[in-house]
């Protein structure tokens, strides 16, 4: 595993962590960030909220959270945040608790 900090232009910090594990298929990237999906594989017991309640932070911060990843090769978490020199993010639209069921329309 490797953990790396970096000044991505001049109004941008990323933290990155890369692993050498199994990584994620194109299919396991695309529900990645759905409220209460976990992999099958994974053997673990979770909530499935984990990856969820990261990316809205960041994305309270202005920021993002990017995911490289290849079955079989492992994977990169980015977390892309504004530096302290950056402008503050505009007011959003508050996103739904990442706790609250899904829509029943999902």
């Amino acid at each position: 595993m490797a953990v790396v900090a970096e000044e991505r232009a001049p109004d941008r910090i990323v933290l990155s962590v890369t692993d050498t594990g199994a990584g994620i298929d194109a299919e396991g990237l695309a529900h990645l960030f759905d409220r209460f999906w976990q992999a099958e594989r994974t053997g673990r017991a979770g909530s499935g909220l984990g990856l969820v309640i990261v990316r809205g932070i960041a994305e309270a911060h202005g920021g993002s959270v990017e995911v490289e990843s290849e079955a079989g090769r492992g994977s990169t978490f980015s977390l892309v945040l504004p530096s302290a020199g950056a402008a503050a993010p505009e007011a959003s639209v508050p996103r739904q608790d990442p706790a609250a069921p899904p829509p029943e329309d999902a």
